[in-house]
């Protein structure tokens, strides 16, 4: 019908340009043209040609935060949109990202190489300085990423130093955790108590952040990650 009337799409915050894209090629298909196309905060509208008829696509975040400044108060409203603000966030972070033409760049793909190198210079050319041994383990490429196994020979648990994609990318801006292998009582409590950035991944087990030096020659990054991993180890000696 020629309208008045609007058709809204409620999307995840990082699927919106995708799917105005979609929107906007059914429509060149069904031979309606889109007129007056406006970007707003959060969402994108446009009117069919020929009608009073619109298309309006927001984002999920924009459309529940409006709902909460409406919404009065502590009421049981307002607890059932801040559980799915909390909702649409993490199907945002699992959901299927847009890839950008520079993340295509072959720099990311050097990237990450010289991460893998740096892992093993820590394990192979620093086992003595960090005491720690490999002894029953090999190098481990892993679902979140390539990583080795070891053990310090004088702190109980297995470690796995290692690229975490996920913690990386919903947790602490650096590529690099080293994981506490077995869960260990009182170990969260001490890492935690020297060292907040710690915490629990999906399946329980601690992971602390190594972070990376940026700007830095390869051997002032290596002496930091050391650093960082002998302070872990002191905390939990």
């Amino acid at each position: 019908e020629d309208g008045p009337g609007a058709l809204l799409f409620i999307a995840p915050e990082s699927r919106r340009e995708t799917l105005w894209k979609e929107i906007k090629r059914q429509m060149d298909e069904a031979g309606k043209k889109l007129e007056h196309v406006e970007n707003f905060e959060g969402g994108r509208r446009a009117r069919i040609a020929g009608s009073d008829n619109r298309l309006l696509l927001v984002g999920w975040d924009r459309l529940l935060r409006l709902m909460a400044d409406a919404a009065h108060g502590d009421s049981p409203t307002t607890s059932d949109i801040r559980q799915l603000r909390d909702l649409a966030r993490r199907q945002d972070d699992e959901a299927f990202q847009p890839i950008h033409r520079e993340e295509l760049a072959p720099s990311l793909a050097r990237s990450i190489r010289s991460i893998n190198q740096l892992i093993d210079d820590v394990i192979d050319s620093r086992r003595e300085e960090l005491e720690i041994t490999t002894e029953g383990y090999r190098a481990t490429p892993q679902r979140e990423g390539y990583g080795r196994y070891f053990r310090f020979t004088d702190v109980k648990g297995e470690f796995f130093l290692g690229v975490n994609f996920e913690l990386w990318a919903t947790r602490i801006n650096t590529p690099l955790w080293l994981r506490v292998d077995k869960i260990i009582p009182g170990y969260i409590v001490k890492l935690q108590s020297k060292i907040p950035s710690t915490c629990k991944d999906k399946f329980g087990y601690i992971q602390g952040p190594i972070y990376l030096e940026t700007g830095e020659e390869y051997l002032v990054v290596l002496e930091s990650i050391v650093s960082q991993i002998r302070k872990i180890k002191n905390a939990l000696g």
